[in-house]
């Protein structure tokens, strides 16, 4: 969520709200602090799990005690979940951005893991010409560690 916010201030799109998109990006896994982060493999449809995050935001946003406030970051979130303008597309894409990021970041503290799906699960993700390039460098970057690991395991 912080690396994504982060992001927001190099994204060079004069079209885009980066405020907007910050803020999207704050808010876009609020959800996840009660009812944790529900992947595929969880086996919980898309349908029981947005109940399920959707039921969390009310309550977090009850607790908040301002109207105002809580409706702006449902707002934020339902335009997040629903993907209806381009902050929201590229806060998709910032979050798979950040989830190879941190896969990357476990494979080079873990050398002995290999994290692939999630690099392949992200394959055709980004269409956002800055983050495309960004997530296509992290890959060539990757590779070039994983072939010298490779090459050094062989000649062990």
């Amino acid at each position: 969520m912080y690396r994504m916010s982060m992001i927001t201030f190099v994204i060079q799109e004069k079209s885009v709200n980066k405020d907007k998109l910050m803020k999207i990006c704050m808010v876009h896994d609020l959800a996840e602090s009660i009812v944790g982060d529900i992947t595929p493999y969880d086996g919980i449809t898309k349908e029981e799990k947005r109940k399920l995050e959707e039921d969390a935001m009310k309550k977090i946003l009850q607790d908040i005690g301002n109207e105002e406030i809580s409706n702006e970051i449902m707002t934020l979130w339902l335009e997040y979940e629903q993907g209806v303008s381009i902050e929201a597309d590229l806060a998709r894409q910032l979050d798979k951005l950040e989830m190879i990021l941190q896969a990357n970041e476990y494979e080079i503290l873990h050398p002995e893991k290999d994290l692939s799906r999630f690099f392949t699960s992200t394959a055709d993700s980004f269409t956002h010409p800055q983050i495309l390039e960004w997530a296509n460098a992290l890959r060539e970057e990757r590779n070039v560690r994983r072939s010298q690991l490779q090459s050094k395991e062989g000649k062990l």
